[in-house]
């Protein structure tokens, strides 16, 4: 088996779902991926896909506060079915990243 590398920066962002489990996955990969000493920066999407849409991203530079996600209830939930188009200009602006 030949072990692939993952390498660059990382993106996450989710639409719909329970939140404790959003926000459990979330921690999870945000976790390793700050751990990771090949990725070089860390993004989340604000809002699910209206963040990348609207070029609304945050940066994570670190752990300090992450667990607090196991603990946070939801308080905004955004579900937009992807179109070709949409998928097409999450592409394009994540490609900035």
């Amino acid at each position: 088996m030949i072990e692939k590398k993952i390498f660059g920066n990382v993106l996450y962002g989710q639409s719909g779902g329970p939140t404790s489990v959003i926000n459990a996955s979330a921690f999870g990969l945000i976790n390793a991926a700050l751990k990771n000493e090949n990725i070089e920066k860390v993004y989340a999407m604000r809002y699910g896909i209206n963040g990348i849409l609207s070029d609304n991203l945050l940066e994570i530079k670190d752990d300090k506060n992450l667990k607090k996600l196991l603990n946070t209830p939801g308080v905004h939930s955004v579900q937009i079915a992807i179109n070709l188009m949409i998928f097409q200009k999450t592409l394009q602006i994540s490609n900035k990243f």
